[in-house]
């Protein structure tokens, strides 16, 4: 979780506390895939009453989890696949946690029966630990302004901070890459990192992505040859005009073909048959 983000949790917790009238803060540490309990307490002289719970997540007007309550059986409710709501007096729990789910819980409970309606809040302050292992891959691909270019793809890592430089023979890479940062459904972070090599970085060099993250305990560094691509690159086009040469050669040993069989069927003459010519070589048709 970022600095700014943090700061601002700290403050909507203080701001929630004065608005609401909260009996305190529940803080609870979670690691991700833990099943944990979303604490409000409700003394068992209250099993035979009615309540309903709303809980919402930092300060949002959405409800993620509503159920209502009569003498400690469930008669209603509404909330995700992975809310389980269970025990004695019943109690919310957010099972396979992942990082996504740190932040602030707060929960109105509303006492229907018997009568007077009365409403209470509480909140929880939910803190996922640990740290998820970067996994790295490199490949050549068409980059951001169009061009050939390297990415390093470091994908589900945790916490958000993280170091990865380009290298070249184990120097720095003279040259700004363009990263781009996204966060995963579960909390996790990914980050490309896009490097273009000029024509000063074509020969037989070795490049490498280098990371440093805190769930490691050395950094990772995925070296591979630079020429391979320049390789490739130069067997594309020889490949494409080796084809046109086939296609334009296949043209024209039909086009041969073809104006062979028009010049047979055009330039032929009809001669009569024997017969027929010798009849009309007779005197009688000649008098004729």
């Amino acid at each position: 979780m970022g600095f700014t983000q943090t700061c601002f949790i700290h403050i909507f917790l203080a701001f929630l506390i004065m608005l609401t009238d909260a009996e305190g803060i529940i803080t609870i540490k979670a690691n991700k895939g833990q099943k944990i309990p979303l604490h409000y307490y409700v003394s068992e002289d209250s099993l035979n009453k009615t309540y309903t719970f709303n809980w919402r997540k930092n300060g949002t007007s959405t409800v993620i989890c509503y159920y209502r309550v009569s003498n400690n059986t469930m008669i209603d409710s509404n909330c995700g696949s992975r809310y389980v709501i269970e025990g004695r007096p019943l109690q919310l729990y957010l099972t396979n946690v992942s990082f996504s789910d740190s932040g602030v819980y707060n929960c109105s409970v509303t006492k229907v029966i018997p009568p007077p309606t009365e409403e209470k809040f509480c909140l929880v302050d939910l803190l996922v630990e640990g740290a998820a292992r970067p996994t790295v891959s490199v490949s050549w691909v068409e980059g951001p302004s169009g061009d050939s270019a390297l990415l390093c793809s470091v994908q589900d890592f945790y916490p958000e901070s993280i170091e990865q430089v380009w290298l070249q023979d184990g120097l720095p890479l003279n040259v700004t890459p363009d990263r781009r940062s996204s966060v995963n459904p579960d909390g996790s972070y990914t980050l490309d990192s896009y490097s273009s090599l000029t024509a000063a970085h074509a020969e037989d060099v070795l490049c490498s992505c280098w990371v440093n993250h805190s769930s490691l305990d050395l950094p990772l560094n995925y070296t591979f040859q630079c020429k391979e691509h320049k390789t490739a690159r130069v067997a594309v086009p020889i490949l494409c005009g080796i084809f046109g040469v086939m296609i334009i050669f296949l043209v024209f040993l039909l086009y041969k073909k073809f104006k062979t069989v028009l010049c047979t069927s055009f330039g032929s003459v009809n001669t009569p048959a024997p017969d027929v010519q010798d009849s009309l070589n007779n005197p009688i048709y000649s008098n004729l």
